[in-house]
Formats: C-alpha cells, sequence, structure tokens
C-alpha cells in the first residue's frame, strides 16, 4: 500500500468533529404526524501542511404526513467554511411533496436547491449531484 498516491503525506488529514442531533416527531393521529429535525456540527480540519479549517454546518428538515399517503417536507441546510482569512457561506433551502404509493413505491417532488454528495438513507448509500433552484422527480420501487 505504501505505492498507493493516498499513502502520501500530501493527502492526510485529521478531522475533529462533534454533532448534535436533534428530532422530534408528534402523531396526531388518523395517519397523521410532524417531524422535525434539526442537526449542528462542526468538522476542524487540519491537513498535512500547516493548513486548517473550520466547517460549520446546519440542518433543518420539517415534515407533516396526510392520512399516510402523502408528506411535505421543508429543507434548509448552511455550510460555512471558517479560514483564518476568510468565511464562504453556502446554503441550500426546497420543498418535497412525496406520495406513499403503497407497494407500487414513492414518488417525490423536490423543488429548490440541494447540495451534492454521498446521501445515505435506509442502509443504501448513493452520489447525489447538487443542483440550484431546480425540480427532481423521483420514483422509487420496492423488489
Amino acid at each position: 500500500t505504501d505505492n498507493l498516491p493516498s499513502s502520501s503525506n500530501l493527502y492526510r488529514q485529521i478531522v475533529e468533529s462533534w454533532t448534535i442531533p436533534t428530532q422530534l416527531t408528534y402523531n396526531i393521529g388518523g395517519g397523521k404526524s410532524i417531524n422535525f429535525y434539526l442537526e449542528y456540527q462542526n468538522k476542524h480540519i487540519m491537513e498535512q501542511q500547516p493548513t486548517e479549517h473550520d466547517v460549520n454546518d446546519i440542518y433543518f428538515s420539517g415534515s407533516y404526513t396526510h392520512n399516510g399517503f402523502w408528506t411535505v417536507t421543508l429543507f434548509y441546510e448552511k455550510e460555512d467554511f471558517v479560514y483564518s482569512a476568510q468565511t464562504i457561506s453556502n446554503s441550500w433551502d426546497g420543498i418535497d411533496l412525496s406520495f406513499d404509493l403503497e407497494q407500487l413505491g414513492q414518488l417525490s417532488i423536490f423543488c429548490g436547491s440541494q447540495k451534492g454528495g454521498r446521501v445515505c438513507a435506509n442502509g443504501i448509500c448513493s452520489d447525489q449531484p447538487g443542483f440550484e433552484n431546480g425540480v427532481k422527480v423521483t420514483y422509487r420501487t420496492f423488489f
């Protein structure tokens, strides 16, 4: 493994991070519920060269499910890269409307902006491209 590029000191970094996740779900009854998720994460990244910076990320989603059939969810995420000389900020927000089609799967329509990267849900991870001010339609089926 000494011949791999990742074994070079140029690729090494130390990341110290901590996360505060908070979730609140309330069952209204009759297949109706509300869900709030709030997460704050701080990462301190130290690279082999004398370069280090912090990444502060806050993520919020709030959703309402009606009769177990449709769910509307609001999303917001803000990410700050804090360097010694400057701070670079990015944010993404959007709204999603999903329909549970029972054994036929799930249909969702998302409008807004979405951060790209690896997304993991229900034990499945995939690389998602980011986009700004767009619409994404997703159909999921189970087999």
